[in-house]
């Protein structure tokens, strides 16, 4: 008998774990779905998107803690990969996992014209794929991606031009005088 009260005890502890634990199986399993299938991008946004959804719609104290955690450590390289696009001027994604992607052009493409910027960046149609997962999109990023993708396109603009004014000035100094 004191076995079975003891049994109990240890059960009344655990329920809320248990609830807990069924949270992140139906969060993890609509994270998960389709991944085998999918790209690196889009296994990324669905997984920040389920996440997001989840840690702000959640109404329990044990796992919303965990949600946001998770969430935190997983936007993370989202937040490293716009930091270096927008600081330096460069957009690396090694692992193909953010949701704009530079295209490689045909050789020949001429840099300066406005169709080659607008071009070679692009966003994909990531809205679009979670919809059709009846995944809400990373509300996070709404209204930022598109103003993302300008200020990449003209920070590495600029640095390209700085690069260029750099190469230039090391080859013959600039003086306002000389005709």
């Amino acid at each position: 008998s004191q076995t079975s009260s003891q049994t109990l005890l240890v059960l009344a502890k655990l329920r809320p774990r248990f609830s807990a634990i069924a949270h992140l199986q139906t969060v993890h399993s609509a994270a998960i779905n389709h991944f085998a299938t999918s790209t690196n991008w889009m296994r990324a946004i669905r997984l920040l998107s389920v996440l997001y959804n989840a840690l702000v719609s959640t109404s329990s104290k044990e796992v919303l803690p965990t949600y946001l955690e998770l969430f935190l450590r997983t936007i993370r390289p989202y937040f490293v990969i716009i930091h270096t696009w927008l600081a330096e001027g460069r957009l690396e994604d090694w692992q193909e996992e953010f949701i704009f992607h530079k295209r490689e052009l045909p050789a020949g493409s001429v840099e300066e014209t406005e169709d080659f910027w607008s071009s070679v960046y692009k966003q994909r149609e990531y809205k679009q794929m979670l919809r059709k997962e009846k995944i809400e999109p990373l509300r996070l990023l709404e209204g930022l991606d598109s103003k993302i993708l300008s200020s990449g396109k003209s920070i590495e603009i600029l640095h390209r031009l700085d690069r260029i004014r750099s190469s230039h000035m090391e080859r013959k100094p600039a003086d306002l005088f000389t005709s």
